[in-house]
């Protein structure tokens, strides 16, 4: 993962930690049309979700293999800033047919996970919050997102390796690590609260291009305004258009 030597410092912890989300799939071997002697792996998500038809909709998560253990991996980063950045309903129910929300809540009477779209836009609300160093309401939020948050924790040198030892370890204010590694997180919720403790201290800010639809982003430097270059140049002829036609109109007036 490309930023898995940053080095990410809080008042209480140093560290060394890339986040990983992980997506896990299920397979069916299926026979390949050209050959049908042939049979490949067909790799679907493990988590179907669906949209109800509401003013407020409801997102309905369902798993269809509790035993997979396959995965792919995504870079935690991306998908919580992804996450934070969906402004519909409809943006959202794609996002989540590439993600599961929350593996570990525990399940309703028909197994299935639900949550309302207010519900979302108030969580989207509270990490962006914390992530700009601000106050959290309600209060009780806080708490939940700093609750130590377990993951697997895998030791690396440079890059990465499936067969490298893991370790469980607990994210949370008296935990403190010394090594460098990849925090392993099962949903989206659990790499946000990861990518939350992890980034204490580094205040994120809003693109400071009010045409940007990017939303937060991570300053890599105490000055760095917008989320990237190209942002930063549409930003700079943004400005001279408007100086150039300021001076015109100033000029018809004279």
């Amino acid at each position: 993962m490309e930023n898995g030597g940053n080095h990410l410092h809080s008042q209480k912890i140093t560290v060394e930690i890339a986040v990983r989300l992980i997506v896990k799939v299920s397979g069916e071997q299926i026979p390949l049309p050209e050959d049908p002697g042939v049979r490949v792996w067909k790799l679907n998500p493990v988590w179907k979700v669906s949209m109800s038809a509401d003013t407020d909709p409801q997102f309905t998560f369902e798993n269809t293999n509790p035993n997979s253990r396959d995965v792919v991996w995504r870079d935690g980063h991306a998908v919580a800033t992804e996450f934070l950045g969906l402004k519909s309903p409809e943006d959202t129910l794609a996002f989540f047919k590439k993600y599961n929300w929350y593996e570990n809540k525990q399940l309703d009477a028909d197994k299935k996970i639900r949550i309302r779209w207010t519900e979302l836009q108030g969580i989207q609300k509270a990490f962006a919050s914390v992530l700009r160093n601000e106050p959290i309401e309600p209060q009780n939020l806080q708490e939940f997102i700093f609750q130590p948050l377990p993951v697997n924790l895998t030791h690396h040198e440079g890059t990465f390796h499936k067969n490298q030892s893991k370790e469980n370890r607990a994210l949370s204010g008296k935990s403190y690590f010394d090594t460098s590694g990849i925090a392993e997180c099962a949903d989206v919720l659990s790499a946000l609260r990861a990518i939350t403790f992890l980034s204490r201290g580094v205040v994120w800010r809003l693109c400071a291009n009010p045409k940007c639809d990017h939303g937060l982003f991570k300053p890599a430097r105490p000055n760095q305004m917008y989320h990237d270059a190209a942002c930063t140049h549409r930003a700079m002829a943004n400005r001279h258009s408007e100086k150039t036609r300021k001076a015109k109109t100033k000029r018809r007036r004279k």
